[in-house]
């Protein structure tokens, strides 16, 4: 494994993981939606607006109880 992506689904927020010589890793962290994620193995250049562009952050970050409620509505 050179490289592993963790995507928060309830904030704007990526963890990046990339390994590097020695046995070492690097750790970019991303928390804004303008942020450009750079897949190293790949060269490749995504935006979390993209990565983000079908959440709802409210909906997801809602207590279930209140889904619940609203459903019913």
């Amino acid at each position: 494994m050179q490289e592993y992506i963790l995507i928060d689904q309830s904030q704007v927020y990526v963890e990046q993981y990339c390994k590097l010589a020695n046995k070492l890793w690097s750790y970019p962290q991303y928390d804004e939606e303008d942020a450009a994620l750079v897949f190293n193995l790949f060269q490749v250049e995504v935006l979390l607006v993209d990565v983000n562009r079908k959440v709802d952050f409210a909906a997801v970050n809602e207590p279930e109880n209140q889904i619940e409620e609203n459903k019913e509505e």
